[in-house]
C-alpha cells in the first residue's frame, strides 16, 4: 500500500485547530503524512488578551502559535503562502491591495495545484463553501482548493 497523505488547506493560523484538529491528530497518529497549507498569518485577527501581541506583532505571534499547533497535531509538513489576512467581511482590511481576497484566483489556484501535484494526497480538507461563518478568507480558500482539485 502506498503512503497515505492528507492535504489541509486553510486561510489563517488557528483554522487547522478548530474545525479539523481532531481529525488531523487522529490520522497523523495512525501514520498518515499530513501537509498543511496556510495562506496568511492572520494579521487582522482579534487580540483577546492584552499584552499578548500588538497589531504590529500579531502576525509573528500567530506564526509562533501555528508552529506549536503543527507540532501538537503531528503535522509533518507546513507551508505559509504569505498573503495578507483580509479581515472580516466589510472591514477596511478587505481593501488592502495585498489582502488574500484581492489576489487573482488563478495565482492561488496554481500554487495549490503545485502542492497537490507534488504531495499527491488521497484526501484534501478545507472549509465548506460558506467559509464556516462567512469569513472572506475562508470562502476564498474553499473556492481555491476546490478549483485546484
Amino acid at each position: 500500500m502506498s503512503e497515505r497523505r492528507l492535504l489541509a488547506c486553510f486561510a489563517h493560523p488557528d483554522d487547522e485547530a478548530f474545525p479539523v484538529a481532531g481529525a488531523l491528530a487522529f490520522h497523523s497518529s495512525r501514520g498518515v503524512k499530513i501537509r498543511l497549507v496556510t495562506t496568511t498569518l492572520g494579521e487582522e485577527g482579534e487580540i483577546k488578551q492584552p499584552g499578548l501581541a500588538t497589531p504590529e506583532t500579531l502576525g509573528i505571534t500567530r506564526k509562533i502559535e501555528l508552529a506549536a499547533s503543527v507540532e501538537t497535531l503531528g503535522i509533518q509538513e507546513h507551508s505559509v503562502l504569505g498573503y495578507r489576512d483580509s479581515g472580516m467581511a466589510g472591514t477596511p482590511p478587505n481593501k488592502h491591495p495585498d489582502a488574500y481576497i484581492n489576489v487573482p484566483d488563478e495565482i492561488i489556484v496554481e500554487r495549490l495545484v503545485r502542492h497537490i501535484r507534488e504531495f499527491r494526497p488521497q484526501v484534501i480538507l478545507t472549509f465548506e463553501t460558506g467559509g464556516l461563518y462567512g469569513h472572506p478568507d475562508h470562502i476564498a480558500i474553499s473556492r481555491h482548493t476546490t478549483q485546484a482539485f
